[in-house]
């Protein structure tokens, strides 16, 4: 494995962990015998685990917003930008699927959480909140926005998820999201008119 192949399992295999496990369920020492490595090896590309973990979110928010980029260009209305988002959440309730959403199960755990790695769970959120809004602005700039209504918004995707997983996983999940967007889409139509 060359230097980029083994950085990039050593993130991957990170990132499955934090989803099976969470941020204190397994060590660096865990990563380097799943990958058949040196623990030296992991410590070569990460100075510890916070390093490790904060690279890993990181790298889930960018890809995260490279799905979202793509939802947005596919997308030919608001209605339908955020329909997208939703698709994309339900895939973590899929029945094969036994992984939550990597800053879900991270948040879970934020009291103990190095300073760094929260700021990078906060960018995630924000991420969502500021592409929200941008598609607002883009698909309906009548649309007021109150005062973090946005970020209530995201905030009721990811409890539904939570709650979804218990109920019957991505059909219950699609029902209430759908539900919710409706709710929020005809509430602004009826302060534009």
């Amino acid at each position: 494995m060359n230097q980029i192949d083994t950085r990039q399992k050593i993130l991957e295999t990170c990132k499955d962990l934090i989803q099976t496990k969470g941020y204190h369920g397994f060590t660096i020492n865990e990563i380097a015998e799943l990958l058949d490595i040196s623990s030296s090896t992991v410590y070569h590309h990460f100075k510890n685990k916070e390093n490790l973990v904060m690279a890993t979110v990181i790298q889930y928010r960018n890809n995260f917003e490279l799905i979202l980029n793509e939802i947005e260009q596919e997308s030919t209305s608001l209605r339908s930008c955020l329909e997208g988002l939703i698709n994309i959440y339900s895939k973590v309730l899929e029945p094969d699927n036994k992984k939550i959403c990597l800053c879900m199960t991270l948040i879970v755990e934020i009291n103990t959480l190095p300073e760094s790695i929260i700021e990078e769970l906060k960018q995630f959120f924000y991420l969502q909140v500021k592409w929200i809004i941008k598609n607002i602005q883009q698909h309906k700039s009548e649309i007021t926005i109150l005062n973090h209504e946005i970020e209530m918004l995201v905030s009721s995707l990811e409890g539904i998820i939570a709650v979804a997983r218990m109920n019957g996983g991505s059909v219950y999940f699609k029902s209430l999201a759908y539900s919710l967007l409706d709710n929020f889409l005809v509430a602004h139509q009826a302060k534009g008119k």
